[in-house]
């Protein structure tokens, strides 16, 4: 029987695989197709969002930005956090 210990670690790396998993194919589209608008895999919520903490600004541009400058966007968040929590190092 596990404990719930090993129940939340599960959990976590579930969670975890799927994020890194979205994150890479993320990265290889926009690789493939730098120009394209984020809107392509990302929805106006999640693109919104981001643009909005990442600029510190509720108002949003007219079009989205490209996906290559989303992923980037991404990316410096990542960095952000792993700032905040040296021990997620």
């Amino acid at each position: 029987m596990m404990g719930r210990t090993t129940i939340h670690i599960l959990r976590a790396v579930a969670v975890y695989s799927m994020v890194a998993t979205r994150l890479l194919w993320l990265t290889y589209q926009a690789r493939e197709t730098p120009e394209a608008p984020c809107r392509a895999v990302l929805r106006d919520s999640e693109w919104q969002a981001l643009y909005a903490a990442t600029h510190k600004t509720n108002v949003l541009p007219e079009h989205p930005p490209d996906l290559q400058t989303a992923v980037l966007w991404i990316a410096k968040r990542g960095q952000l956090v792993l700032a905040m929590f040296p021990a997620l190092h």
